[in-house]
């Protein structure tokens, strides 16, 4: 019944033609924020090409940084008509739907990384069939942050179709940052530095993170170094913390916050693990040290790296909790990966350079994308 419905849904928004015009913005997890916002926010506040811009989202969905006139809720009547209607899909994740693009519409895959770190798809199981994955199917171009993440899809998904290296629209911000936007920001976030050191904390997901809760935080340790605000930032993917783990003051937890890129403008310190968040921070030459308290057992979950963490990591790896205090309270290390960050700046970021949707937006306007 499920396929009948779609397939009449389908033939009647057939009959409505591509507005050249619509442009259909998604993200995922419940939230609206990464490269298509970055889009979306620059080509509205600049007014550019009198676009009509569409947001789907999902009940849940933090809506706050857009306009209301342009949002749309999935699996209801309005959204599936802008989605069968417009000329351009801009999505940072493949979600599934009822309807099928036309031949006239077409697919920007604006990937949620920049850069590579931790191996993905099939170069996890070392395993390609030959084919390209399912989701990858109705992509018309790949757009990536740089070389090596395109070699990096083609290798972990099977993916053949166009791609095309522009940098990451959501990395405008970092590049074009202010003083001023930083207290904007603090304001918006709700939190009061009070002379502390800002630290965010930014795991990636273990595959056991997915269904069960995260349990391994170091908040006890946190809690004890009151010079300190920790933010922390579980990925998207994971179930969230342990609601069991009560956190300290100087704690907060802002995994459900709407936009990553708020949080590291923020941040005086960045610790992460096996995340390519990093490579964002890097832009700001500001530190990261690298919590790797699982390395042993993650390379075998994930058969490895897509980099050389002995060479190219842009700040200390450390493995207990006693190492990550000790390396937060410890500043004297920061001048040392200088020549480090440089290196993962031109290999990861030799593109994002503060107009990567003005870049993008002129592609879009001239007709670079095609069929």
């Amino acid at each position: 019944m499920k396929k009948v419905i779609g397939l009449v849904i389908n033939f009647i928004f057939r009959l409505f033609p591509v507005n050249e015009k619509k442009l259909l913005f998604e993200s995922a997890h419940n939230k609206a924020d990464g490269n298509p916002l970055a889009l979306y926010l620059y080509i509205k506040k600049n007014n550019i090409n009198n676009f009509k811009c569409i947001w789907l989202v999902s009940k849940e969905t933090d809506i706050s940084d857009l306009d209301k006139k342009d949002v749309r809720y999935y699996r209801t009547i309005k959204g599936l008509f802008h989605q069968a209607t417009a000329k351009y899909w801009l999505k940072s994740q493949s979600t599934s739907s009822i309807i099928k693009k036309r031949k006239n519409q077409i697919y920007l895959q604006l990937e949620h990384s920049n850069g590579v770190f931790k191996k993905c798809g099939y170069d996890v199981t070392g395993i390609h069939p030959g084919y390209p994955a399912s989701f990858t199917r109705e992509w018309d171009y790949f757009v990536a942050s740089d070389k090596r993440l395109l070699a990096e899809i083609r290798s972990s998904t099977g993916y053949e179709g166009k791609g095309v290296v522009t940098g990451v629209a959501r990395t405008d911000i970092i590049v074009n940052r202010s003083e001023e936007l930083k207290e904007e920001l603090l304001k918006k976030i709700n939190i009061q530095k009070n002379n502390r050191k800002i630290v965010m904390y930014a795991p990636t997901f273990r595959e056991k993170d997915l269904t069960d809760w995260t349990n391994e935080l170091p908040v006890k340790e946190f809690g004890k170094m009151k010079d300190c605000l920790f933010l922390i930032r579980l990925h998207p993917q994971a179930k969230g913390i342990n609601p069991k783990i009560k956190l300290p003051d100087n704690v907060i937890d802002l995994s459900r916050y709407n936009d990553t890129q708020d949080i590291l403008l923020v941040s005086d310190l960045l610790i992460s693990d096996y995340s390519t968040i990093v490579w964002d921070f890097t832009l700001m030459h500001r530190p990261t040290i690298f919590y790797m308290y699982d390395l042993e057992e993650y390379i075998k979950e994930r058969n490895g790296f897509d980099i050389d963490i002995d060479k190219e990591l842009p700040g200390p790896m450390c493995k207990t909790p006693e190492e990550l205090i000790q390396l937060i309270k410890d500043e004297s290390w920061y001048s040392k990966y200088n020549e480090r960050i440089e290196h993962a700046n031109k290999e990861f970021n030799y593109l994002n350079d503060g107009h990567v949707c003005e870049r993008l937006t002129k592609m879009i306007i001239d007709g670079y994308f095609k069929k």
